[in-house]
């Protein structure tokens, strides 16, 4: 008889780089946000690397986060441009 042991796997853990980017790209928009440009521009790649995120992963937890926090800061970017608009502040 031959004795043979059994080597344990190492378990792979998916990584969702795409997820994580998307979060903080999120988190770094919240801090920003009064920086005109450059905050909306940082939302939209949130919602876009979020959106990827979860589209391509299981593991969606930060993915769902750093989307939700791109949708709301995309809406309150729209209504601060429409608050400059009509206040006359990009005159």
């Amino acid at each position: 008889m031959s004795a043979e042991t059994e080597v344990p796997q190492a378990v792979v853990k998916q990584k969702n780089s795409k997820a994580v980017a998307g979060f903080v790209l999120s988190i770094v928009n919240v801090l920003l946000y009064w920086v005109p440009f450059l905050g909306f521009i940082l939302a939209v790649l949130g919602l876009i690397f979020s959106s990827f995120g979860m589209h391509y992963s299981k593991n969606r937890g930060l993915a769902v986060a750093g989307f939700i926090l791109a949708i709301v800061f995309v809406i309150l970017h729209y209504f601060l441009a429409i608050g400059g608009i009509f206040f006359g502040i990009f005159e």
